[in-house]
């Protein structure tokens, strides 16, 4: 080498915790060159990796200036030394430049990118004993402070140029890095470099911006990709390179962009599955990969918006238990986290339909910026594998099997309760429906008994036991053989389309007659039933669903009368309640006397009543399933219905228009809350609704409400030998679904009454609402056994904070829709649910998302709710132009609303389709063709 060649060393790091370790490597950098430069990297890099720094940027600086060996000290940004190495080369265009990194950094390193700028590599080893991490960890564990290690990688292109080298469980594609510099310059001599390199075929043209992967935001999706270039087709490759380049200027028009770096591939070919996935759960930093895909074959389906499909899958999970394509994605993600060990990552990949493993991209996941914490995975696992042992032990009563569970089947849960409910509202729900009166009221209909608890709890989320759901609803007449095998069956159908889950009563399950039972059945012959088996069946549903209807309003009556008696019993309690003097005592005896009634003449009658509306719904469905009369005619005799929310609609206007009085309107709706089991949420009579603008009447055109021909529907009894007459047989209907909900409403009193008296019995105990949610019903009984307050007040803050630890613990569970064994609580599939839409109307406007507050303005709007809660009926009487929510059923309380009052809704569009309109400012729903979706204007 010449004498007037200098040599050149650079090395970077943060250097904020000096050891012996550092100044090895600087003299062994030193000795090697004229000219040591150290590359420091800057604050927000540093604190960004290792959560924490002790020292600025400057008095790092000046530390590493007063090192003998260090000639010079600049600032780099980030961890990619690639930037500062190419501004070198510039200045010292001729001399030889040596890198020394530290040999944990290597994937930093591309060594394509070294090799263009003529420069050589030294890695130094590794200095672990005294690294930043460990003197770090040992300080923080004093403290308690955990180390947040949010990392940044490199552009792209540049990550992917250091990875190709080092991959073997996956393969990244041809790559090819170019500038908008190299356009401007000479775009001939830029598409013979492309074509040079990729030679025929397609090509992907994609971004690989500076400012695309920061630390808060990762702009996934923000700059242009093109896909399937023609490398032959000169004007599509120079027109793709220009437009990702242009791109660049979004965020800022004055941006320089000419030496940005624009990545080029081979277009990736046969894909079966693609999509993006996270090393650790974005929500909690909760130890999943969450993988969100699509099977449409195009490689940018997720990062470009379209949807797709989530799945989570347990950092403990089997891996040699999952689908080939996931066993074989995992595996390659391993690597890659081998390779960038401790760095939560952000990756695009590609299955192909070979089962190999395509990576499109590899980023430090710009979410895990916001972790304040990590979590102790050991611990959380730990909890995991007791939550599946207690699944364990779920068997099903009949078969001995571990039962399959739903959280929205049948008596929909996660709908009426959320998915995530505190003590009290879980265990009030199971106390007054799910144990016994879910069941009680259906036995003298005709159907099964099925003396056991409907209801179960994984973590903090409740679910539906399918086996015994699927039980109850089938014929008491029908022998234990039969029954069997038709539960068997019904398991077995389910687990073939698990988005019928919240449908099982229409989808899955044969629980009454209708019009279209017959061709229905035929179906079982497909699933080895005998003719005997199916026609004893059909017999069974024939003869219980005529009875029900013919008792119909004998039953209604005696349910009628029970239930006034028990709200007889409400309005006296009601007023000793409302006396200051009452005593804990004493409100312990009224909470216990007014859930003995709702038990005893209340909730087995709504179950009842509920049934029967559930089965005139299916004979109105099967009308205009069959033809015998149109959709639109069957939507105007939904109109006739006159429901509690229609006279809900009515009062509220008058309230608002002041000729009904607050203490009028708190009278008949005061008991109403918009979490009808939540001591947390405000009732009616709490609350401030004058704050609302007063509206119109809407009035619904006579000629829209309409009863169905009695000529026609009387042929159509005539024919499946229903011998009702159809005056009857319509006055059924209405009744049944008018019904339905006033016994809904009306058994809602008597809850919110109980409520109240808890909260109440709280306060005098000086525990919150908030408190009171973490105890179980139960513990009331056990407060009368203490002999005073403070013995009550000391056994509430006992189960108080122990409940509210577990509670936070159980919230980080990552849990399924549907569990159908062990294994499903480890991998989690959220599917896009199939919404049940209302009407056959297509509206499209401003999205509002409504939880508790009462006075947005919603006027003109498309609403949007978690659960289809009776608290929500006031919407009803403002102009909205639809409704969406993340729970319900095709026959529930916010279904019959909508079809009450002809208003287009979504409901149960579940958590895929429900989150996708987050932050949505319009949507568009079409009912008549299936669709909820962002508006694109």
């Amino acid at each position: 080498m010449k004498k007037n060649i200098k040599k050149i060393s650079y090395s970077f790091g943060v250097a904020d915790l000096l050891h012996i370790g550092h100044m090895q490597a600087f003299e062994k950098a030193k000795s090697e060159a004229d000219l040591l430069i150290f590359g420091l990297i800057d604050d927000k890099s540093a604190e960004a990796w290792f959560g924490q720094i002790l020292s600025t940027f400057q008095e790092r600086k000046e530390t590493l200036l007063n090192i003998k060996s260090i000639d010079k000290v600049i600032r780099q940004t980030g961890f990619d030394p690639t930037a500062n190495l190419k501004e070198l080369r510039l200045k010292y265009p001729n001399d030889a430049i040596t890198l020394y990194a530290s040999k944990n950094w290597e994937h930093l390193i591309s060594s394509s990118a070294l090799k263009d700028l003529n420069i050589e590599v030294s890695f130094l080893p590794y200095y672990e004993k005294l690294s930043l991490e460990n003197i770090l960890e040992t300080l923080n564990k004093q403290a308690k402070v955990v180390n947040t290690r949010n990392t940044l990688v490199s552009t792209k292109a540049n990550t992917l140029l250091a990875l190709k080298e080092l991959l073997t469980k996956s393969k990244i594609e041809k790559i090819l890095v170019v500038t908008p510099r190299e356009l401007a310059d000479s775009a001939s001599a830029l598409y013979e470099k492309i074509k040079t390199t990729f030679g025929a075929g397609k090509i992907v043209v994609r971004s690989s911006c500076s400012q695309e992967d920061g630390y808060d935001k990762s702009n996934a999706g923000f700059y242009e990709s093109v896909l399937n270039v023609d490398v032959s087709d000169r004007e599509a490759v120079l027109n793709a390179v220009k437009t990702v380049g242009n791109s660049y200027l979004k965020a800022n028009p004055d941006f320089d962009n000419s030496d940005e770096q624009i990545l080029i591939q081979t277009q990736t070919e046969n894909i079966a599955v693609c999509g993006v996935l996270f090393t650790r759960d974005i929500n909690k930093n909760r130890p999943y990969y969450l993988i969100n895909y699509e099977d449409d074959g195009l490689s940018d389906s997720v990062t470009a918006g379209r949807g797709g499909v989530s799945l989570r899958i347990s950092h403990k999970a089997d891996i040699s238990k999952l689908p080939d394509r996931w066993r074989n994605l995992l595996t390659a993600i391993k690597e890659i986290q081998s390779v960038l060990a401790g760095m939560i990552l952000d990756i695009e990949f590609a299955v192909l339909n070979d089962g190999s493993v395509v990576i499109f991209q590899v980023r430090p996941l710009a979410a895990a910026y916001k972790f304040k914490k990590n979590l102790n995975d050991e611990d959380f696992f730990a909890e995991l594998d007791r939550e599946k042992q207690r699944y364990a032990d779920f068997k099903d009563a009949y078969s001995g099997v571990t039962m399959m569970l739903s959280d929205m089947a049948f008596w929909n849960p996660a709908e009426i309760i959320g998915s995530n409910p505190k003590e009290l509202a879980f265990s009030l729900y199971k106390d007054i429906i799910t144990a016994r009166a879910w069941n009680e009221g259906l036995v003298p209909l005709g159907y099964k008994s099925v003396p056991h608890n409907l209801m179960y709890q994984i973590g903090n989320k409740p679910y539906i036991s399918l086996e015994y759901s699927f039980r109850s609803l089938i014929p008491a007449p029908l022998s234990e053989t039969l029954t069997k095998k038709l539960v068997a069956y019904y398991r077995s159908k389910l687990e073939k389309n698990l988005t019928a889950h919240d449908k099982i009563e229409f989808e899955i399950v044969f629980s009454c007659f209708d019009f279209k039972t017959d061709e229905a059945l035929k179906e079982l012959k497909d699933n080895s039933f005998s003719d005997e088996e199916i026609q004893s069946f059909r017999n069974a549903l024939f003869g219980l669903t005529k009875d029900s209807v013919s008792r119909f309003f004998d039953i209604l009556r005696e349910d009628k009368k029970d239930l006034l008696q028990a709200e007889t019993v409400r309005a006296e309690i009601e007023k000793e309640c409302a006396c200051e003097s009452v005593t804990v005592k004493q409100l312990i005896s009224y909470i216990q006397i007014l859930l003995r009634e709702l038990k005893l003449n209340a909730t087995p009658h709504f179950s009842r009543q509920a049934r029967f509306a559930f089965i005139a719904k299916s004979f109105l469905r099967t009308l205009a399933e069959k033809g015998f009369f149109t959709q639109d005619e069957t939507e105007r005799f939904m109109l006739t219905v006159q429901t509690v929310a229609s006279d809900f609609q009515r009062d509220m206007n008058a309230f608002l228009n002041k000729r009904m009085t607050t203490d009028e309107f708190n009278l008949k709706y005061g008991h109403l809350r918009s979490g009808t089991y939540d001591i947390t949420t405000e009732r009616y009579d709490k609350m401030d609704f004058t704050k609302s603008a007063a509206v119109k009447e809407k009035d619904m055109p006579k000629s829209a409400a309409k009863s169905l021909d009695n000529k026609r529907l009387q042929a159509v009894l005539d024919a499946y030998g229903l011998d009702f007459t159809a005056e009857y047989f319509q006055s059924f209907m209405k009744t049944a679904f008018e019904m339905r909900e006033w016994f809904k409403f009306e058994f809602t009193k008597i809850l919110s009454l109980a409520i109240e008296c808890l909260a109440k019995l709280g306060e005098k105990l000086g525990f919150t609402r908030e408190d009171m949610a973490y105890l179980d019903i139960r513990d009331i009984s056990a407060l009368s056994f203490y002999e005073n307050d403070w013995e009550r007040a000391d056994f509430i803050r006992t189960l108080r904070d122990s409940r509210k630890i577990a509670f936070e613990k159980a919230s980080l569970f990552v849990l399924p829709d549907v569990i159908l064994n062990a294994d499903s609580l480890d991998v989690i599939r959220i599917a896009s649910m199939r919404p049940n839409f209302i009407t056959e109307k297509t509206t499209s406007g401003e999205v509002v998302f409504l939880e508790d507050e009462k006075t947005m303005d919603i006027d003109g709007k498309i609403v949007c709710v978690t659960r289809a809660d009776p608290g929500f009926d006031w919407i009803f009487s403002k102009k909205i132009k639809g409704l969406i929510t993340k729970y319900g059923g095709v026959a529930s309380h916010m279904a019959i609303r909508c079809a009450e009052f002809g208003l287009p809704a979504a409901i149960g569009c579940g958590e895929h389709i429900y989150s996708s309109l987050a932050g949505a400012k319009s949507c568009v729903l079409d009912c008549k063709n299936g669709i909820v979706r962002k508006d694109s204007l």
